[in-house]
């Protein structure tokens, strides 16, 4: 039996109704999808949400591609003064003050029959999806996506668990969300007159005593909110691209090498990003290659250490265009092989325990297939273990969607991890939990390791023996100086206490300057070393300089991206 959901769609885009002998002429409905676009984005930190890219594309436009071939018009409500972009084929009205205000003006602005209300910060929309609701829509008059809530619910007292919650009956609510037009203007005028808000139309319309329909959405529909949604969507646009999204500019000289060039350019396969909860993608289980890059940091001030002995950071953290790389496949177990490094394959390996720990909370019965190459060095401040941690969390929710809290999934596997699901450069606060997405111009730079590992909880306890504490770093004068080139003010509070104690990390950091090199640092807890460079050129050669004179030391130009 033909599930309803995959029923064939008549051309003319819509559901819609057969012609009676009364009304053989009668007029096709039209349909509008309305998107409100008007809020701040506040709580992503970037502007405008609805103009935040991810791979390349505005989550607005992603949210427009998907509906504007299954309506007949999109209407979009943006910030008084903006403008759409080219190339989005909407036509756009100026937003109120509120969410709801805004879909009353797009209401307003638009004749259709039918009306899809949709946030933008949704960008991820199967049409499979869209064509549900429409068929809900002509049946009933209103509809809404919803997914039926899978997590345990409680109610909390004073941060503790109060009692449980019973979730079965209990959906979340997605968008689009669909109505007659006249049906959502009466629910909208009879809210104006009560001064009551609603979080969404379909609460709205809920209030006139009116049935809504749940119509089953889809794991992918999640709402961009925080950087760690961000960090997941950048995840779904990649979704069968190659990786790193820049190609390196030069393999490392010496040491710690990476693999060739042919190595590296390891099979991908291509999936549609839309997929139901827990399922996994098995169709094709050849293996999946995930670049997962090193950081740097830009300056790492340590302002104290908290009761409980974790430390008050406040850091720039840089992503770079080198790193490890992981070949991921379903399978029916979970298995890790290493390559490149002498590191164990089970739960003392941090990437078996983001795999273990991702498949548990998603409540997935099958496993993966994960081959690491480890290409960083070791201990070496560039966070590869977190990395690589962060990168298997995110290849998991492409393979196993399901409605699971990344970025508290990555803290509770370190302080670095959460960093790595951003997809961007940050400024670092807390104990790393606390990210707040920054632009950075792409820097040309310099790794140097001499070859020295130094542990983080060594580097912090020296720091503490020493009270060597510091005031917060000069974020502004930081970046100003990364955008023109000059020195920069920054500086490592764990730097001094670690080259007491490795005077070889002196000697790189003497090497890089001697090259020609400017703003010498260690980045994190060591041993790793970096100066930046005029171009990438300037990089190449001279790295290759200190490479000949450090023939038994990982070095290799990068980039910051």
């Amino acid at each position: 039996m033909m599930d309803d959901r995959e029923m064939q769609v008549p051309d003319s885009k819509i559901p819609t109704p057969q012609a009676t002998s009364h009304s053989p002429q009668a007029p096709r409905p039209t349909t509008a999808a309305l998107i409100p676009a008007a809020g701040s984005g506040t709580r992503l930190g970037l502007g405008p949400k609805a103009f935040v890219e991810v791979g390349g594309l505005s989550l607005l436009a992603r949210s427009v591609a998907a509906l504007e071939k299954l309506v007949d018009e999109v209407v979009v409500a943006l910030p008084e003064g903006m403008e759409l972009p080219d190339g989005i084929a909407a036509r756009a009205i100026v937003g109120g003050e509120t969410r709801q205000d805004s879909v009353e003006r797009l209401l307003n602005a638009t004749t259709a029959d039918t009306v899809l209300i949709h946030d933008a910060a949704r960008p991820f929309l199967p049409e499979k999806v869209v064509l549900a609701l429409l068929e809900a829509v002509a049946e009933t008059g209103a509809a809404t996506v919803a997914l039926p809530v899978a997590d345990t619910l409680v109610k909390a007292k004073n941060a503790d668990w109060a009692e449980s919650v019973p979730r079965e009956g209990l959906w979340a609510v997605q968008t689009p969300q669909g109505f007659r037009r006249e049906l959502l203007l009466q629910a909208h005028a009879q809210a104006r007159a009560d001064s009551f808000a609603a979080t969404d139309d379909a609460g709205l319309v809920a209030r006139l005593g009116m049935s809504v329909r749940l119509v089953p959405g889809d794991a992918r529909l999640f709402k961009v909110t925080t950087p760690g949604d961000l960090a997941l969507a950048e995840a779904l646009a990649r979704n069968g691209q190659p990786a790193p999204a820049t190609p390196l500019p030069s393999p490392p000289l010496h040491g710690f090498a990476s693999p060739p060039q042919g190595e590296r350019e390891q099979k991908t396969t291509h999936h549609s990003p839309f997929t139901t909860p827990s399922t996994p993608r098995t169709a094709n289980r050849a293996p999946r290659t995930h670049f997962a890059p090193a950081k740097i940091n830009l300056g790492l001030s340590v302002l104290r250490q908290r009761p409980d002995r974790y430390h008050e950071l406040h850091s720039l953290f840089a992503r770079l265009n080198v790193g490890d790389t992981l070949e991921i496949s379903p399978a029916e177990t979970l298995t890790l092989q290493v390559v490149g490094a002498d590191l164990p394959s089970d739960s003392r390996n941090l990437v078996y325990r983001a795999a273990r720990a991702y498949l548990d909370a998603a409540n997935v019965q099958a496993g993966a297939n994960i081959v690491l190459h480890k290409h960083l060095p070791l201990a070496s401040g560039l966070g590869g273990g977190s990395s690589d941690a962060a990168t298997t969390l995110l290849a998991l929710a492409e393979l196993y969607p399901a409605n699971v809290d990344l970025p508290a999934l990555a803290l509770q596997l370190g302080a670095d991890v959460p960093f790595f699901l951003l997809g961007s450069a940050a400024l670092v606060e807390g104990i790393g939990e606390k990210l707040t997405p920054l632009r950075l111009p792409p820097v040309p730079l310099v790794l140097l390791n001499p070859g020295v590992e130094v542990s983080a909880r060594d580097a912090y306890g020296w720091l503490d023996e020493a009270q060597g504490f510091t005031p917060e770093l000069d974020i502004p004068g930081i970046l100003h100086a990364l955008a023109t080139g000059a020195e920069v003010p920054y500086f490592n509070a764990l730097q001094p206490e670690v080259v007491a104690r490795h005077p070889a990390i002196a000697q790189a950091l003497a090497a890089l300057a001697a090259a020609g090199l400017h703003s010498p640092l260690m980045s994190g807890s060591g041993s790793t070393c970096f100066a930046l460079a005029r171009s990438d050129q300037h990089a190449q050669a001279a790295a290759k300089a200190v490479a000949a004179q450090f023939p038994g030391w990982w070095v290799t130009a990068a980039r910051t991206c």
